[in-house]
């Protein structure tokens, strides 16, 4: 993807779109709305490559075997494979090298103090899509340097890590090009 100067009022939206499409994809998805949506940000971050594959992924299928193609690509990658996950959700994963690690909890904390509660509390405070949600918050109530602080402490020491797994399970095109705009996303800008 090509380096664009992001606009402050575009970025909460991707972060936000990134962390839902990170979720488990479930009969409640608006499939179309879905796809609509990702073209336009391929578009808005110039990744015309990128929104050309997805277009002949959805294209080519029809919504409930996307719906299906996706769940199954979900759970392949992110909750259960033969011969193990291959790219858990998780950073405490990374960075404890368990689920639930001490990590979890350092990052609970850091959303309290920002006045952040996630939606989901059935899953660790960790997991990729609730700190994609708290960057996106942080966008939303002008906070880009606590945001950049986030990313610079909690995110990219585990990111990286967990792009590299991924990348190494062949994963699905949505999937790819997901992972890849939340990298593209989250890089550390040069000076």
């Amino acid at each position: 993807m090509p380096t664009i100067k992001m606009d402050s009022k575009i970025l909460p939206i991707l972060y936000r779109f990134c962390g839902q499409a990170l979720r488990y994809p479930d009969s409640g998805w608006p499939m179309a709305d879905l796809q609509t949506r990702f073209q336009e940000i391929l578009t808005i971050v110039k990744a015309d490559e990128e929104g050309q594959e997805l277009s002949r992924f959805f294209a080519a299928e029809k919504e409930e075997s996307i719906l299906e193609t996706l769940q199954i690509e979900y759970t392949r990658l992110f909750i259960n494979s033969y011969g193990g996950v291959v790219a858990p959700l998780y950073a405490s994963v990374y960075i404890d090298g368990i689920l639930w690690g001490a990590f979890s909890e350092t990052i609970r904390e850091r959303y309290l103090r920002s006045g952040y509660s996630p939606d989901d509390t059935n899953e660790p405070p960790d997991h990729l899509a609730t700190q994609l949600e708290f960057l996106a918050l942080l966008h939303e109530s002008g906070r880009p340097t606590e945001a950049e602080q986030f990313l610079a402490q909690s995110f990219r020491p585990w990111f990286s890590r967990f792009y590299q797994r991924f990348s190494a399970g062949n994963p699905h095109i949505f999937y790819r090009v997901l992972v890849e705009l939340i990298d593209y996303l989250t890089l550390e800008e040069e000076p």
